[in-house]
């Protein structure tokens, strides 16, 4: 053989090390950007909270068969935790079985989600204004997972 092709293969030979890394590298960024996402609706929603029930002056009470109940900013964070979680399960599972038709599925999946999760703020809110803030809450958080944890893949 000849210096030229023993520089080829030597260039070809893949370190499995390398290649390790690699992949927990691909597996690690989806990770921590959808955290992220997380952490973001997280956010959003407890803004949301506070320029609808401190700001604005909204009296944010529902009454779920238990009597009037207030919604607190614990109960605003819990749910996009929650939701969000479970969003991301549901996603890994789809990416697991579709590829790369999960995002669309899962972006079908969560919208159709979205749309019935408002039901409850329109018929358990004690006031127009209570239920367009809890509706708003549920929107800012729902197209945040829509938009932000399926991401965009890359290169294919």
């Amino acid at each position: 053989m000849d210096r030229s092709a023993t520089k080829d293969q030597n260039a070809r030979a893949v370190d499995p090390t390398t290649v390790a890394h690699h992949k927990d590298d691909r597996r690690a960024a989806p990770r921590a950007r959808r955290a992220i996402v997380i952490l973001i609706a997280l956010t959003a929603a407890l803004l949301d909270w506070v320029l609808c029930a401190k700001i604005i002056g909204t009296d944010l009470v529902v009454d779920q068969g238990f009597g009037p109940q207030v919604v607190h900013p614990v109960l605003v964070a819990a749910a996009p935790i929650i939701s969000g979680l479970a969003a991301w399960l549901l996603l890994a599972v789809l990416e697991h079985f579709l590829g790369r038709r999960a995002a669309t599925v899962w972006r079908v999946i969560a919208g159709v989600v979205l749309i019935g999760s408002l039901w409850s703020p329109i018929t358990m809110a004690l006031s127009v204004p209570a239920a367009i803030a809890l509706v708003s809450m549920h929107v800012v958080v729902g197209t945040t997972f829509i938009v932000g944890l399926p991401g965009r893949r890359v290169g294919g």
